[in-house]
């Protein structure tokens, strides 16, 4: 049985979260599939992106357990190459969930999936009307993922991924929909959610 993690779900910061987000993402990928803090830092500001934050730990040692980053993007056509300054697109067509992950430690206790659930109703309650309801992401576990259509793509920009089983994905509305009216993991309550014992 694992131990109920409460954890405080929030906005990501170009200002102070980056350097916390670059250690989780060093506890989680091989050294060549780490993004510097300019990647990072280009990603932020567009307001798409959340961390995951142990509120067990004291307020002045803050500690980021997990992140979801995502950013708008230009075109179904292709993904962004990894380890590349994302530039603001001319237009909008659909959001990129460019990485999300969680220190080892904290794993197989739903944070990833409060991430994800948060990331889902952020976009199903402020709908944007020039933005279709997709997003787009590039994944290494895709056979399981029998709610997103596979999408071809140069497959240059597939292998700056570094991972063999990395696929491009469109995810629709109704699975957005799915995860954002979908409950908390049994595991996880969040901050201001009374305890189940």
């Amino acid at each position: 049985m694992y131990k109920e993690s409460i954890l405080r779900i929030r906005k990501a910061s170009s200002d102070g979260d980056i350097q916390s987000i670059l250690e989780v993402q060093k506890t989680c990928y091989h050294p060549s599939m780490c993004e510097s803090y300019e990647v990072f830092e280009s990603i932020l500001g567009h307001g798409w992106s959340y961390v995951a934050v142990d509120a067990t730990a004291a307020a002045s040692t803050e500690k980021i357990v997990g992140y979801l980053v995502a950013h708008p993007w230009h075109t179904l056509a292709y993904p962004p190459r990894l380890h590349e300054c994302l530039t603001p697109p001319p237009i909008v067509t659909c959001l990129f969930l460019h990485d999300m992950a969680v220190r080892p430690s904290y794993c197989n206790q739903g944070v990833a999936h409060e991430l994800f659930r948060t990331f889902c109703k952020s976009l199903t309650k402020y709908p944007i009307p020039h933005l279709p309801s997709t997003f787009m992401a590039v994944n290494g576990t895709a056979e399981k993922h029998v709610h997103a259509t596979h999408l071809s793509c140069d497959l240059d920009i597939i292998r700056s991924y570094k991972d063999a089983s990395a696929t491009y994905m469109m995810y629709t509305a109704d699975y957005i929909q799915s995860i954002a009216d979908s409950k908390l993991h049994t595991s996880v309550r969040t901050a201001n959610e009374p305890s189940r014992q």
